[in-house]
Order: C-alpha cells, then structure tokens, then sequence
C-alpha cells in the first residue's frame, strides 16, 4: 500500500534534508511518519537494515506499543513527510479501514523479516 496517496493533500508537510536523523535509536518516538517524497535509511545498531522511499512509513511501533525506537531513521535525500499522533492515527483508521489493515500488513512483514533473520543467524 502506498500511503502516500492518502495523505497527498494533507496541509502539514514537513520537510526532511539529506543527511538529517528523524529518528534516534533507544529514543522515545509517539508519532509515525508517511513519506510523501524522498529516500530514508532505517539503521539499526549503526547497520543499514531498510531504505525507505515515497508511500513508505516509519515510527508505528514506537507510536503503538510507547516503546523507545528500535533504530535509526536517516534522510538521504532531501524530501518531503508527515505525522501522525495517536488521535491522529485513530481518526484516520476510523474513517479508512483499507489504512488500518496496511498498517498491519507493514507491522506483519517486518515481523517475519525479522524471523527470517533470526532463523538464518
């Protein structure tokens, strides 16, 4: 799904510049993010573990279970975002159920990513 075009009208974009960290590993996060433009690299222990592009989103674990990020988000390249708090992301999936099961797909792939790599260490 790409979330990008629920949101492509929203008026609070904000920008992100090459280089910028949006998110800092072990740090507390309560929003998620949707990338409306640009490229972003998700680093976990220093380590490049996904690139991130347009459609894309990042910070709904943290925003979900209020735990401190599990690693680091980095611009790189000049692009375009925006937020959801949680009242926000309720609103949302309220008026969008198609948002609300995406959502749950990105959580259930990075689930079994993640078991996948487990199985192979």
């Amino acid at each position: 799904m790409n979330f990008a075009s629920i949101f492509k009208s929203e008026p609070t974009r904000q920008t992100f510049s090459a280089g910028e960290i949006l998110i800092r590993q072990g740090e507390s996060n309560d929003k998620m993010f949707i990338i409306l433009s640009g490229e972003l690299e998700v680093k976990v222990g220093g380590k490049a573990a996904a690139l991130l592009k347009e459609g894309d989103l990042f910070g709904e674990l943290s925003m979900i279970d209020k735990e401190p990020a599990s690693g680091d988000v980095v611009a790189v390249t000049d692009g375009e975002f925006v937020t959801l708090d949680e009242r926000r992301f309720l609103s949302v999936s309220q008026q969008n159920p198609f948002f609300t099961i995406g959502i749950l797909r990105v959580v259930t792939a990075k689930l079994r990513a993640m078991n996948q790599t487990v199985a192979g260490a």
